[in-house]
């Protein structure tokens, strides 16, 4: 923390796009004490740390290239000015996704709103979604798997589903299976791939904030940490069991909302 209110009162760039989406997140929390330095716990002095390594480059990268398309523009060579402002406006597609990103975080925060939706529908509009996301042209079959017993979920649901279908179309692999089961209180939706999986190592920092493995393709490292503060918001919960071989599985559990009381 100490470290972005520092930055931040040293560059305006760092207070706009750090300091403040970062006070944002804070101020959803129910910190008793005035004091926050003193309140602030184990996990949020981690996240403090990690979304200024975040950004560090990106801002160093906006300056460094600033200053260059400066210097070329000052002696008229506009060809060479060309370069780093190509790598100026990539450098703010970053900065704008992880805004993007704390800001969605700081909506799965706060309260939301119970919108009842059947499981399948919210299944459904999630890959719809997802899909729309995809990176590459060559989109792996999706398998849709379903115990057929009919059962309502809160739809805000469908946000958690989005990020899991989106890294699984996005992970190299053929097939996607996405399996729905049903118990008497709750709805449990996996999301497994065939694709080139992830170590040990990896799977236990899958949560963490702002570690991604997808960097160059201009992840945050948000995604998969909101997707899990929001399962904890609608009371469920996300979890990646280990799987022997390669891919990756991920379970979403969410309270039913037509269970009989």
């Amino acid at each position: 923390m100490c470290i972005i209110v520092h930055a931040s009162r040293a560059d305006p760039l760092i207070h706009q796009w750090i300091f403040l989406p970062f006070l944002e997140i804070l101020m959803t929390q129910d910190l008793p004490n005035p004091d926050l330095s003193a309140q602030l716990s184990h996990e949020v002095r981690m996240f403090a740390a990690g979304l200024a390594h975040a950004m560090a480059n990106v801002v160093g990268s906006l300056q460094m290239n600033a200053e260059l398309s400066r210097m070329y523009a000052k002696r008229n060579d506009l060809e060479r000015a060309m370069l780093p402002l190509e790598r100026l406006a990539q450098d703010c597609t970053r900065a704008n996704k992880v805004i993007a990103d704390l800001q969605r975080l700081a909506g799965s925060l706060s309260n939301t709103k119970v919108v009842r939706m059947p499981l399948v529908s919210v299944v459904n509009m999630a890959l719809d979604a997802a899909r729309a996301k995809v990176d590459s042209s060559a989109e792996p079959v999706v398998d849709l798997r379903s115990s057929g017993e009919p059962a309502e979920i809160d739809a805000n649901g469908h946000l958690i589903l989005i990020e899991l279908m989106r890294n699984a179309l996005n992970s190299g692999a053929n097939t996607v299976v996405v399996t729905t089961q049903v118990t008497s209180s709750e709805a449990n939706i996996s999301v497994e791939d065939d694709g080139l999986g992830i170590d040990a190592e990896t799977c236990k920092r899958i949560f963490e904030p702002f570690f991604t493995t997808r960097r160059e393709h201009g992840n945050s490292g948000l995604g998969l940490t909101i997707s899990k503060h929001l399962s904890s918001r609608l009371g469920g919960s996300l979890d990646m069991p280990a799987i022997p071989g390669k891919g990756v599985k991920i379970i979403l559990t969410l309270p039913r909302l037509d269970a009989p009381t």
